[in-house]
């Protein structure tokens, strides 16, 4: 098994914001994974923005950013 990082993408503040964006365009997914991603309010922002948008998405999970920090949408 190897350990390999190359899939991985770190997204701050400016990288969620443009997935966000993206998101309000592009309704399909239902779930998105963003744990160690570091972003803050203007982030959390964007994606709460996004949510009343895109009715498709259920759930964004970001908990390792900080206790309980786990969307249900």
């Amino acid at each position: 098994e190897q350990d390999d990082d190359r899939d991985v993408v770190r997204l701050g503040d400016d990288g969620v914001e443009a997935l966000a964006n993206a998101l309000k365009q592009n309704p399909r997914l239902q779930k998105i994974n963003l744990l160690g991603n570091p972003f803050g309010a203007r982030g959390e922002k964007a994606l709460i923005e996004m949510s009343k948008i895109n009715k498709k998405l259920k759930e964004i999970n970001f908990e390792d950013l900080a206790k309980d920090k786990n969307i249900e949408l």
